[in-house]
């Protein structure tokens, strides 16, 4: 699908959609609970019904209507004598699935899309290896795996992605308890927080003690429960109102949440845009910015769009230590790099990140999105720069975790037509 979108000014008021790395996280404890639950989720996305479906697959009953997610749980004495789960583009899927289908001994293969196959499993492929499963060969496509986990101690490095630890700890209490130390400096701990969350939710007990996770419980999710907003998608219209000419408010977002993209306030302070907080809405409007130096190691998902407010801040802005876009839907420095030479904009690829000299005018361009959500977004958020419209190619691959950006993007006076 290509879509053309325009704008001089995006203002107003939206909704945050719902976090889909809580929705991942409370789907999985909701479907090994004890007993049936409800999860309210008020706007889904592929990622989220990619979970959905391994789920089912894996035994559960999930069904999502009109904003509820109904879950009867797996029945571990009838577990499927082979599984294939469909993982969609979703790399928590797959990574968090893995280590639980290996618990349960379930065999089975996950089906993967995109550049989904090309993602790495290691370290947590060797551990599981070491741990008496017997996964297919790294790249295969689809991804079989037979043989459990006999072993409830795992030991894994820390420093190359927080959702293989996510896994593991969901593994746990299918084994009946256990414990994960790591090694090395942990990245992304946020989400290890969001899942320690949700696992406590779940009546799960889950302690850090120094390097090592204890784990112990059996999972309880309550009967009812509520996926909060999301930060990472709000920051898109964050930024918006940075960079155009007049306030955009975003409602639903928790000042406490454990989601580590809420650093977007801090990041947008730091450029000098005027942030307000008041309740569950932040509001950000424009203000005269400046470059900053940015260290993307616990944020890598904003980098995209704080490319853009980089654009409209006068000086130089460098982004480091994100050398892990290189890994996610697209290249996610290449792309973002492409993205701004086809906008004019004055810029210097580096190996974990760029440099942005803002301040230049930029143009309206034809831009891919190779198909990655936040690049999508980040090109329809920069037309406030461009002095005409930009059409963006696989704009559909905003379904990924945002079905309805176009629709907001509209409510804030966007100008958008698909083609």
């Amino acid at each position: 699908m290509t879509v053309t979108v325009n704008t001089e000014a995006l203002s107003g008021t939206v909704p945050a959609i719902p976090s889909k790395s809580y929705a991942h996280r409370m789907l999985i404890c909701a479907a090994f609970s004890e007993k049936p639950c409800r999860i309210f989720c008020t706007s889904g996305s592929e990622d989220i019904l990619a979970t959905i479906r391994c789920l089912n697959a894996m035994g559960a009953a999930i069904t999502y209507k009109k904003g509820v997610i109904q879950v009867t749980p797996v029945d571990r004495t009838a577990l499927p004598s082979f599984a294939s789960m469909d993982c969609g583009e979703s790399g928590s899927t797959l990574r968090f699935l893995l280590p639980v289908a290996c618990a349960l001994g379930i065999e089975g293969e996950f089906v993967m899309h995109g550049r989904l196959s090309q993602r790495p499993l290691s370290p947590l492929y060797e551990e599981l290896l070491r741990h008496g499963a017997s996964p297919a060969p790294q790249g295969t496509q689809p991804f079989t795996v037979s043989g459990s986990l006999t072993d409830p101690h795992f030991v894994i490095a820390a420093n190359v992605s927080s959702q293989f630890i996510s896994g593991l700890l969901f593994a746990l209490p299918l084994m009946g308890g256990g414990t994960i130390r790591m090694t090395g400096e942990i990245q992304s701990g946020s989400y290890l927080d969001i899942t320690v969350e949700c696992m406590r939710l779940a009546g799960i007990d889950v302690t850090l003690h120094e390097d090592t996770y204890y784990v112990q419980g059996t999972y309880h999710m309550p009967p009812e429960s509520t996926v909060q907003g999301d930060w990472s998608n709000a920051a898109f219209w964050l930024c918006a109102g940075a960079i155009g000419t007049r306030p955009v408010t975003v409602t639903g977002l928790r000042l406490d949440s454990a989601q580590g993209d809420r650093k977007i306030l801090d990041v947008l302070e730091r450029f000098g845009a005027d942030v307000r907080k008041s309740g569950d809405s932040v509001t950000v409007s424009p203000a005269k910015l400046s470059g900053i130096v940015l260290d993307a190691t616990d944020i890598p998902d904003l980098v995209p769009v704080i490319t853009a407010v980089a654009c409209r801040a006068e000086g130089e802005t460098r982004i480091e230590h994100a050398e892990r876009l290189r890994i996610k839907e697209s290249d996610r420095i290449q792309s973002v790099c492409a993205l701004l030479e086809a906008f004019g904009a004055d810029y210097t690829e580096l190996p974990d990140g760029m440099t942005i000299r803002g301040g230049t005018p930029l143009h309206g361009a034809v831009v891919s999105s190779c198909n990655d959500h936040r690049i999508a977004m980040t090109a329809a958020v920069m037309t406030l720069l461009t002095d005409s419209a930009v059409t963006i190619e696989q704009a559909e691959s905003v379904n990924k975790s945002y079905p309805s950006f176009y629709e907001d993007y509209r409510i804030l006076g966007g100008e958008e037509e698909e083609s």
